[in-house]
């Protein structure tokens, strides 16, 4: 006879527990605010500043999506010297020169680890806990990559919908580990065939 609590309870625990994947972010173009402090604070002046120069401009419409870069990890760093960028992929034909505290830059392409987060901007930490201290450390084959940001796409507005209703996809940056852990072979050693 075949236990279906079993079953069941593998199946809620898989619809409960959001999946993670690996995608590739191409690089692209965007206009910046970088803040400083913890970042539940340093996200929330940076967006305010963001916002307010898209809505002055009239490019609410035009942009599908935000980014926030958190540059540093909290548990070495200072919170008050946190670094987070606000950034907003914009339509090719917008030129502007920096100015009002916005900055222009390339987001880093590459690898990342993704899940969905879909939920308060608060809960945030624990998608990122999530990827960072249990499905990475999975990973033989992957570590992080310190040299990008982790990343936030926020893919709706704020206020488009209730908070419970938010959808961020968390992505953290990852690379294959270095040669220092899997030294290469040298050129000068015999090859056996």
């Amino acid at each position: 006879m075949i236990d279906f609590s079993v079953q069941i309870a593998v199946t809620h625990t898989q619809a409960i527990v959001p999946r993670v994947g690996l995608v590739y972010q191409r690089p692209r173009s965007v206009a910046f605010v970088r803040a400083h402090g913890a970042y539940g604070m340093a996200s929330q002046r940076a967006w305010d500043v963001m916002l307010s120069w898209i809505n002055e401009r009239g490019l609410s419409l035009q942009l599908p999506y935000g980014y926030g870069l958190a540059y540093d990890n909290p548990r070495r760093t200072a919170q008050g010297q946190c670094r987070y960028e606000a950034c907003v992929e914009l339509p090719d034909s917008y030129v502007e020169l920096p100015t009002d505290g916005i900055c222009f830059q390339t987001l880093p392409g590459g690898a990342y680890a993704r899940t969905r987060h879909v939920g308060p901007y608060s809960g945030l930490r624990h998608s990122v806990v999530r990827i960072r201290d249990t499905w990475l450390t999975e990973q033989t084959h992957l570590t992080i990559d310190r040299r990008r940001p982790f990343m936030f796409t926020y893919l709706d507005a704020p206020g488009s919908c209730e908070p419970e209703e938010l959808r961020t996809d968390v992505c953290i940056p990852v690379r294959a580990p270095s040669d220092d852990v899997f030294p290469r072979i040298k050129m000068s050693e015999p090859f056996d065939a």
